[in-house]
């Protein structure tokens, strides 16, 4: 779901945070704050790549997409409750003769495009038909719309409509509701290419295979850069509108005049859109954002350092116009390992890597004890995490001991552990990609690459824009790639994503056995079982080792003290539509 790869659904995105130099002097003075606008400038640390739902996997391309596209529900971010946004209610749910699901659906009557026509049934289909194309970005939404049975619109009433699906899930209502933004087939389809093609192609395995030169032409045309780099082709039914994109600087949206969510806010509180302008300025080094925060040129950072945040909420000048938040997110810090690398295709030597890093030592050192550590895929706050998994030491003798039993051994006296593969002499040397956006970042695998030597496993760091990264772990082409994951809900975690084999599942990870129980885990309705299978996954995640866990992080955000906004455990930490000015 969008919340998973953010920021989203998998949303996948890095969460070793920016370090911000030392300063002398307070730039702000004694004098009241100057920043008085409702204009809201917002620090992100790596510019986004696309600003089209369906393009992108960056989190910080949805926290603007989901100002321009809005879905039909999506998570609240404190009560953390589905809750609706394009519809009227959540859906009535009834079960179907064939062992799925219906979902049915009202949009709501005042939701219009930009043209002034209205948001229908047929731009839902549409959105699922262009999330499931498999040369659009099909691997990050099919896990999870590959469900979908049907799309039944009412003939005489468009907004009136029901999601089937082919078998119940308990994610099944998330799932049909708050995996994809809601694009206008006007827009971004203007021939009408996918509304030719029947949606049960879509919805059967095989079926699309007839329409290849038909989906070739969509997909050349709707990835053209004025879909999503141009404000003239970038349109939604949200409450903004995108004015410039000015690369390596600003992307700024503006509120649309007379938007039809305004009226509707009091019943709809996700619909709340406050700020008249929202401006995300890409800032990768850290001294210059705090430097901006100095001077009073920008309005909330996300993602501070620990140090920045303590050597800014120690500066009495800057408290005067800033309020400094740190809470608990439901996130996870971990290194993601590739295990189809010949030197990471052993389990033990997997353990063996996790064995040598000291995640206490990251946390208290680098992050100044701003987080908890992270034994497993699921946070220990969860109520359905395996307790009887525990966080593994620091032991470098048992992890060469492992490594000996792999096949790994210093023949050549070198300080790394060596091994004959296809006859020829391999070190156990692993690049480990990190993003030149974050200093912390590469503080942390500097200590990691320290903690390892040791067991005799070398680290080349390899610092490089995130969004190249980012590409290359998609296509396999990575031994270590720090990652972070929301994690959503305390009471539902959809593991479909990251460790099926249909899935974004760029580790490797997973057989026939652990896809048909990670299935089994979304069609168990019973809480108390439910709970039994995601433990029993979590331990087999835990022993085959395909990830290394650190810790699950506080947010630490400077937010200028004249806005008011909801916080949430849900990455970044906040919404940007509902900031709004303080009542005076």
């Amino acid at each position: 779901m969008r919340y998973l790869n953010t920021p989203g659904p998998l949303l996948i995105m890095v969460l070793l945070v920016l370090f911000a130099a030392c300063r002398n002097d307070s730039m702000l003075n004694e004098s009241s704050c100057s920043r008085t606008g409702n204009e809201v400038i917002i620090r992100q640390r790596a510019e986004p790549d696309f600003i089209n739902p369906m393009l992108t996997s960056s989190g910080y391309a949805d926290q603007i997409n989901q100002l321009i596209f809005l879905p039909l529900q999506t998570i609240h971010p404190t009560t953390l409750e589905m809750t609706p946004v394009l519809v009227k209610e959540r859906p009535e749910i009834t079960p179907t003769d064939e062992g799925g699901m219906r979902y049915t659906f009202d949009i709501l009557e005042e939701a219009v495009w930009d043209d002034g026509s209205p948001v229908t049934a047929l731009d839902y289909l549409f959105t699922v038909k262009a999330a499931l194309h498999p040369g659009i970005n099909d691997t990050r939404f099919g896990p999870y719309l590959r469900i979908l049975d049907s799309v039944e619109i009412d003939p005489d009433n468009p907004k009136h409509f029901s999601v089937t699906t082919k078998q119940q899930d308990q994610l099944g209502e998330e799932i049909v509701s708050n995996t994809v933004y809601i694009m206008p087939a006007y827009h971004y389809d203007p021939e009408g290419i996918l509304a030719k093609i029947p949606q049960q192609a879509f919805f059967t395995e095989g079926q699309l295979d007839k329409y290849k030169e038909e989906l070739e032409r969509f997909a050349q045309q709707f990835s053209e850069p004025q879909y999503s780099r141009e404000p003239a082709g970038i349109t939604g039914c949200g409450a903004y509108r995108m004015d410039n994109w000015i690369t390596g600087q600003m992307i700024t949206l503006s509120k649309k005049e007379n938007w039809w969510g305004d009226d509707l806010a009091d019943d709809y509180p996700m619909l709340g859109a406050y700020p008249d302008k929202i401006i995300f300025q890409p800032i990768a080094e850290a001294a210059t954002a705090i430097s901006m925060i100095q001077g009073e040129d920008i309005d909330l950072v996300p993602e501070l350092s620990p140090d920045a945040y303590i050597q800014i909420s120690e500066d009495s000048l800057v408290k005067q116009c800033y309020n400094l938040e740190s809470f608990p997110q439901l996130v996870r810090s971990l290194l993601s390992l590739n295990t189809h690398s010949p030197k990471l295709s052993s389990k033990n030597v997997r353990r063996a890597l996790a064995l040598s890093m000291d995640a206490e030592q990251i946390i208290q050192t680098i992050y100044n004890g701003f987080g908890d550590r992270l034994f497993g895929p699921v946070p220990p706050s969860i109520a359905f995490v395996n307790k009887e998994l525990q966080p593994l030491p620091y032991d470098t003798e048992q992890a060469k001991s492992l490594l000996k039993e792999a096949g790994w051994e210093d023949t050549n006296q070198d300080g790394t552990v060596d091994k004959m593969i296809n006859g020829i002499q391999v070190e156990m040397v692993l690049n480990f990609d990190v993003p030149v956006e974050s200093q912390t970042g590469q503080q942390v695998a500097l200590l990691i690459k320290e903690q390892m030597k040791p067991s005799g496993i070398g680290i080349n760091i390899k610092p490089g824009e995130w969004n190249e990264i980012q590409r290359r772990f998609h296509v396999g082409d990575f031994e270590i790639v720090p990652v972070g994951r929301t994690f959503p809900s305390p009471t539902i975690w959809n593991p479909r994503q990251n460790y099926h084999s249909q899935g974004q599942n760029y580790t490797g990870f997973g057989n026939a056995e652990t896809d048909a129980l990670i299935d089994r885990i979304l069609t168990t309705f019973d809480e108390e079982e439910r709970f039994k299978l995601y433990r029993e996954l979590q331990a087999i995640i835990y022993d085959e080792q395909p990830e290394i866990y650190i810790f699950t992080p506080r947010a630490r955000i400077a937010i200028h003290n004249r806005f008011e906004t909801p916080l949430t455990p849900i990455s970044p930490g906040f919404v940007s539509s509902l900031i709004r000015l303080k009542q005076q």
